[in-house]
C-alpha cells in the first residue's frame, strides 16, 4: 500500500514538471514572437530621432553658409569723382572696338551666365540699365534676363570674372563709374579692379573680367544711351552748315543703319546682299557701305574700273573671261536681274575692299548726299537733325518716299513730328515696304538716337 502511494506521488510529481516544461516552452515561444517586434519599433524610433539630428545639423549648416553668403564683402573708397550717370539703358562699348559691345553669353537669361564682348545687333541681352545705389555707386542690369552684374562669388582678386546674377545687398553687384577724356572706368566697389576686355582684343566671344587698372584701351569704356521706342525725342536748332564734319555724321550714320548693323561709324566696305535680300521689289545685287542697288551699283563697279584699271583687272583675271566683273559694268543688272556665282561675288568682294573701291564709296556717297541735302534745304528746312532724316528717308525709299512724309509734316520738322508721320504708313493698308512701316521702324529710331549723341 505503501508501495502504491509512493508510486502515485512520484508519476503526480513528474506530470507536474512535464506541465511545468510545457508551459515553460510556450511562454519562450510567445516572447520570441514579441521581442522582435518591439525591437523594431525601438530601431525606427532610434532612427527617425538620428534622422531628424541629421537634418538639424544640415539645416544649421546651411543657415551657416547662407549667413556667410549673406554677409556683405565691404567696399572700397570711391576712386574719384562721380560720373553722375543719368538712369537709363545703355550700351557699353569699350575703346579696343569699333563694333562690339559687352553682351551677356549666349543671350543668357540664366544666374551666373558669363559676360562678354559680341559685335552689337541692338539686342536686349546687349542692353543694360544703369541706376545709382547710394555712396556713388551704380547697380547695372541686363534688359534681356533682369540680372545684375557683379564680381563672381564676390571677388576682390584680379582676373575675377564678371558675371550676371540676382539681386541681393552684396557689394559685388556695385559699381563705382568714374569719366576721363569722354570714356569711363567702371570699377567694382569692393576692389580697386576695374571692368575689362581680356587682352584690349577686338573680337567676337572675347571675355570680360576684372583686373588693375593699367589704363588700356579694353579698360575704357563708351555708354552709348538708346531710348526707348516709345520715348519723345528732343529737338535741335541746329543749322546745317554743309561742313566736312555735317558730312561726315551724316555718312556715319547712314553707314551704320545701312550695313553697319547700326553701330555708328560702323562702315562695312565689303558689304554685299544677293537679290531680293532687303526687298521683294530688288532684282539684283547690292553692294558697298552705302548699299547701292541696282543702277547704282553698275556705277560704283564702273567707277572703281575707271580708278585703277591695272588693279581691277588684276583681281578680276582668276575669273574665266565670260565670267569677268568688267563684262558687265557696261550692262544693265537690273534689267537682267544678274545673280553673280560664288566665285564672281568674291572678286566683287575684294573690288570694294581695294583703295579704289573704298575711295569710289565714299565719293559715289558725297555725290548724292549733296544732291539730297541740297533739294532738303531748297524745298523744307535748314534744321540740321531733319535734313539728316530727309536724307536717310531718301536714301531708303527714293525721292518721292521722302516727298510725301516731309510734305505731310506741315512745316514742323522735329524729329517726334516726322517719327509720327512715317509711322502712318503702317496703317494705310497698303505694301509693307514702305519707308514708314514697321520693317524699318528700328532704323529711324536708331537714327533719331544717333542725331541726340553725336550731332
Amino acid at each position: 500500500m505503501k508501495a502504491e502511494a509512493k508510486r502515485r506521488i512520484t508519476g503526480m510529481l513528474v506530470l507536474m514538471m512535464i506541465c511545468t516544461w510545457c508551459t515553460g516552452f510556450h511562454a519562450y515561444a510567445d516572447t520570441s514572437e514579441i521581442t522582435p517586434a518591439v525591437t523594431d519599433a525601438a530601431k525606427e524610433k532610434t532612427a527617425d530621432t538620428a534622422n531628424a539630428t541629421d537634418q538639424t545639423k544640415q539645416e544649421e549648416k546651411t543657415e551657416e553658409k547662407a549667413e556667410a553668403v549673406i554677409t556683405p564683402v565691404p567696399m572700397v573708397s570711391k576712386p574719384g569723382k562721380d560720373a553722375k550717370i543719368k538712369k537709363g539703358y545703355y550700351y557699353f562699348k569699350p575703346a579696343c572696338s569699333k563694333k562690339r559691345v559687352m553682351s551677356v553669353a549666349h543671350k543668357s537669361k540664366a544666374v551666373n551666365a558669363n559676360i562678354r564682348l559680341n559685335v552689337n545687333n541692338n539686342a536686349d541681352y546687349q542692353t543694360f540699365y544703369i541706376k545709382p545705389s547710394g555712396k556713388g555707386t551704380y547697380l547695372i542690369k541686363n534688359k534681356n534676363s533682369g540680372l545684375y552684374l557683379a564680381a563672381r562669388n564676390e571677388g576682390t582678386s584680379k582676373k575675377t570674372n564678371v558675371i550676371q546674377t540676382s539681386y541681393s545687398k552684396s557689394n559685388s553687384l556695385k559699381w563705382y563709374i568714374t569719366k576721363k577724356k569722354g570714356m569711363y572706368v567702371i570699377q567694382s566697389a569692393i576692389s580697386k579692379n576695374v571692368l575689362s576686355v581680356v587682352g584690349s582684343k577686338d573680337k567676337n566671344k572675347q571675355n570680360i573680367y576684372l583686373y588693375t587698372n593699367k589704363k588700356r584701351k579694353g579698360q575704357k569704356w563708351e555708354l552709348i544711351r538708346f531710348k526707348k521706342a516709345s520715348g519723345r525725342y528732343r529737338e535741335s536748332k541746329r543749322v546745317w552748315k554743309g561742313t566736312a564734319e555735317d558730312y561726315k555724321i551724316l555718312g556715319n550714320i547712314i553707314g551704320a543703319i545701312e550695313s553697319g548693323d547700326q553701330i555708328y561709324a560702323n562702315l562695312n566696305y565689303g558689304a554685299y546682299d544677293p537679290p531680293y535680300k532687303n526687298s521683294p521689289n530688288e532684282h539684283t545685287i547690292t553692294l558697298g557701305w552705302p548699299q547701292c542697288y541696282g543702277p547704282e551699283a553698275q556705277e560704283l563697279l564702273k567707277n572703281i574700273y575707271k580708278k585703277d584699271k591695272k588693279a581691277f583687272k588684276k583681281i578680276d583675271k582668276v575669273l574665266p573671261k565670260s565670267q569677268r566683273i568688267v563684262n558687265y559694268i557696261n550692262r544693265d543688272i537690273t534689267a537682267m536681274r544678274w545673280r553673280p556665282n560664288s566665285k564672281q561675288k568674291k572678286v566683287i568682294i575684294k573690288l570694294l575692299k581695294s583703295k579704289a573701291g573704298r575711295a569710289c564709296q565714299d565719293a559715289q556717297f558725297q555725290k548724292y548726299m549733296k544732291e539730297f541735302v541740297n533739294d532738303c534745304l531748297h524745298s523744307y528746312t535748314k534744321n540740321a537733325w531733319a535734313v539728316v532724316m530727309y536724307c536717310q528717308i531718301r536714301h531708303l525709299g527714293g525721292k518721292n518716299a521722302a516727298t510725301r512724309i516731309f510734305s505731310r509734316c506741315g512745316g514742323d520738322y522735329s524729329l517726334n513730328k516726322i517719327m509720327s508721320v512715317l509711322k502712318q504708313d503702317q496703317y494705310d493698308g497698303r505694301s509693307n515696304y514702305q519707308v514708314g512701316d514697321r520693317i524699318f521702324q528700328s532704323r529711324h529710331e536708331c537714327v533719331c538716337t544717333f542725331l541726340e549723341t553725336y550731332m
